[in-house]
C-alpha cells in the first residue's frame, strides 16, 4: 500500500498543476505547452478510454473542431487547457453542428479532454431540446478532467500502475529533451557558429548584405548555399542564421559518425519539434560534400528532411562545394531545396579590399594574381600572413607557402602532428582526432595560432582548405617518389580507404592551375596506358569538377 500510496500522490503533484509542472519541466519557455497537454491527452487518454488514440492534425495540420480520434474510430475528443470550459464546449459543439464538411457535421460521439479547474461546475448537459445539433453531450459521460483521471487512478490500481509509469517517463522525456535541445543550441551558437569567422584580418567584412536580403526575403524552407572552396559559404549562412533563437548546428561529419537522426545532437528531433509547436527553428548543415560520396549517410540526411517537413517554421540550411552539388541533386528535389550560388569577389569587390590593404593592392596591379584574389580565404591569409608576395606568382606558389609556413609553422615535427589529424580524420571520416593522442603544448599552440579547433576532446584544422592542401603535398610527394610506376602510386594512396578518392579528385583539379602542373601530372596521368581503370574514372571526375577544366582541355587539344 505504501507503494500505491506514493503513486497516487506523484501523480496528484502532477496533475493537479499540470501546466505549472510542465513550465518547471520547460524552464528555458523552448516548448509549447499546449501542445505538451494534446500529447499527455493522447498518452494518459489512450489509458483511459482503453484504446489507443491517436491525432487528427497529423494528416491536416488543423483538423476542425476535434483533435484526437479512437483507435475504432468511432470516438472523437477535442483537448483543451481553456479556463472557460462551459464556453469551450457550447462552441465546438456549435462548430461541429454548423460546419460545412460532412464528416465534421454528422459526428455523433465527441468527448472534452480538459484540463479541472472551477468552471467544471457550471457546465451543462445538451440533450433533448437542448440538445446542438446530432450530438447528445453529458457532462458525466463527456467530459473527463485530470480530476476524472485522478479519481480513477485511485480506485483502479492497473490504471493507477500504469498511469505512473507514463507519467515518469514523460517528466524525464521532457527534463532530457529540454535540457539536451538547450544544450545544442548553446553550443551551435558558441562553438559551430564561433568557429565561422567572418572577417578579413579579423577587421574588414566583405559585403554581401544584397545576396542575404535576397535569401531572407524568398524566405524558403529548405536553401543550399554552394560556392567555390574559400568562397565564403559557411559565412554566409552564419550571417542567415546567426539571429535564430533556435539555431541548431552540425558539420556533415556528424552525419558520418551517426546511425540515428538523435544521436547527432543528443536530443529526439522528432519529439522536439512536435514540443515546439510550430516555433521557428532553423538547422545548419556545414560543408555537405564530406558525405557526397556516402550513400547511407545521404539517407540520414533525408531523415532530417523528413522530420522538419511537416512543420513550417522548420528550416534547413546547408552549404555545399558547388563541384559536389550533383551528388545532392535528388535530395534538392525531393525536398524543394533553393540553391543560391556565393560568387567569386567582383572587381569592385577586390577594389573595395585594395583600398584598405596595400599588399592587395599591389598584387591586384599584377595579372598574375588575378584568381587567387578571387577568394576571400586567401586574401585573408595573404592579409593577416603574409608581409611579401614576390615569390608567390599563382595558387600552387601560396598554398605551397601556405603548408610550409602557416600550417606547419616551419617546423618538421608539427608537420608530422597536423598530417597524422588530418589522415586519422579523414580515415576514420570523424570530427576531428583524439587532443590527448598529441602533446598538449603543441596543440594549443596551434589552437592558439589559427591552425586548429577544438571541439570537446577532438581537434581538426580550421579549415577545409587547410586540409585540401596537405593531402595534395602527400600526394604530390607520394607521385614524384613513384617516378612513373602509377601501380605504385595508387597503391600507396588507396591505404586511406574510401576517403581517399574525394581527396585525389580535388588534387587532380587543383593541378590544372598551372601550366608546369598539366604537363608533369595529367598529361603523364591521362595518356598513360598503364592508368588502372578505377583511378582514370577518378582522374576524370577531377578534371570535370576543376573550374579550370575548359583552359585545360583546349590546351589538350592542342597537343
Amino acid at each position: 500500500m505504501k507503494k500505491s500510496d506514493e503513486r497516487i500522490q506523484f501523480i496528484a503533484d502532477y496533475i493537479s498543476a499540470y501546466e505549472e509542472k510542465i513550465k518547471l519541466l520547460n524552464t528555458n519557455g523552448l516548448f509549447d505547452a499546449a501542445k505538451l497537454f494534446e500529447l499527455f491527452a493522447i498518452e494518459v487518454g489512450s489509458l483511459y478510454f482503453g484504446q489507443r488514440l491517436s491525432n487528427l492534425n497529423i494528416d491536416t495540420y488543423t483538423y476542425p473542431c476535434v483533435d484526437l480520434i479512437s483507435a475504432d474510430k468511432q470516438t472523437y475528443i477535442q483537448v483543451s487547457t481553456v479556463k472557460d470550459i462551459p464556453a469551450k464546449i457550447k462552441t465546438t459543439l456549435e462548430n461541429i453542428r454548423d460546419s460545412k464538411r460532412v464528416e465534421i457535421n454528422t459526428l455523433t460521439n465527441v468527448k472534452f479532454f480538459m484540463l479541472n479547474n472551477d468552471s467544471v461546475d457550471k457546465v451543462k448537459d445538451y440533450t433533448g431540446d437542448d440538445q446542438i445539433g446530432n450530438i447528445s453531450f453529458t457532462k458525466a459521460r463527456d467530459l473527463i478532467t485530470t480530476k476524472d483521471i485522478l479519481q480513477k487512478a485511485t480506485v483502479n490500481l492497473d490504471f493507477q500502475i500504469a498511469l505512473y509509469e507514463l507519467l515518469k517517463r514523460e517528466t524525464e522525456s521532457i527534463k532530457d529533451n529540454s535540457y539536451k535541445f538547450q544544450e545544442a543550441i548553446e553550443n551551435s551558437k558558441s562553438v559551430g557558429l564561433g568557429n565561422i569567422d567572418c572577417k578579413i584580418n579579423n577587421e574588414y567584412e566583405i559585403d554581401r548584405g544584397e545576396l542575404i536580403s535576397k535569401i531572407k526575403a524568398e524566405n524558403h524552407n529548405n536553401i543550399s548555399i554552394q560556392g567555390g572552396a574559400g568562397s565564403g559559404k559557411s559565412v554566409l549562412c552564419k550571417k542567415i542564421v546567426e539571429g535564430e533563437a533556435n539555431l541548431i548546428y552540425a558539420r556533415a561529419e556528424r552525419f558520418l559518425e551517426e546511425t540515428d537522426i538523435n544521436n547527432i545532437w543528443g536530443f529526439n528531433v522528432r519529439q522536439t519539434l512536435e514540443y515546439l509547436n510550430g516555433k521557428p527553428v532553423v538547422f545548419f548543415i556545414d560543408s555537405l560534400e564530406f558525405i557526397a560520396d556516402s550513400r547511407t549517410k545521404l539517407d540520414l540526411l533525408c531523415v532530417l528532411f523528413e522530420c522538419t517537413k511537416k512543420y513550417p517554421l522548420a528550416k534547413i540550411i546547408t552549404s555545399c562545394r558547388t563541384s559536389d552539388k550533383n551528388a545532392f541533386m535528388k535530395i534538392e528535389s525531393n525536398y524543394s531545396i533553393y540553391p543560391y550560388e556565393v560568387s567569386e569577389l567582383t572587381i569592385p569587390e577586390q577594389l573595395a579590399i585594395a583600398k584598405e590593404y596595400p599588399i592587395i593592392k599591389k598584387m591586384l596591379d599584377m595579372n598574375s594574381y588575378i584568381e587567387l584574389l578571387k577568394s576571400p580565404f586567401y586574401i585573408n591569409l595573404i592579409v593577416s600572413e603574409i608581409t611579401d608576395i614576390d615569390n608567390i606568382s599563382d595558387e600552387n606558389q601560396l598554398r605551397e607557402y601556405i603548408w610550409q609556413h602557416i600550417i606547419c609553422l616551419g617546423d618538421n615535427e608539427i608537420k608530422k602532428v597536423v598530417e597524422s589529424i588530418v589522415f586519422t580524420r579523414a580515415k576514420d571520416f570523424s570530427l576531428g582526432a583524439t587532443s590527448s593522442e598529441y602533446d598538449t603544448r603543441t596543440i594549443n599552440s596551434l589552437i592558439s595560432k589559427g591552425v586548429l579547433v577544438s571541439n570537446g576532446k577532438t581537434v581538426r584544422l580550421k579549415y577545409d582548405i587547410f586540409e585540401d592542401i596537405c593531402f595534395e603535398q602527400h600526394l604530390d610527394n607520394e607521385f614524384n617518389k613513384c617516378k612513373g610506376k602509377y601501380n605504385e602510386f595508387f597503391d600507396k594512396i588507396e591505404t586511406f580507404g574510401r576517403c581517399i578518392y574525394r581527396r585525389y579528385q580535388i588534387w587532380i583539379s587543383n593541378k590544372l592551375l598551372a601550366e608546369n602542373n598539366r604537363e608533369k601530372f595529367l598529361f603523364e596521368l591521362i595518356f598513360s596506358d598503364k592508368m588502372p581503370q578505377d583511378w582514370r574514372k577518378q582522374t576524370e571526375i577531377g578534371l570535370v569538377k576543376s573550374r579550370h577544366c575548359g583552359q585545360f582541355l583546349v590546351s589538350m587539344g592542342k597537343q
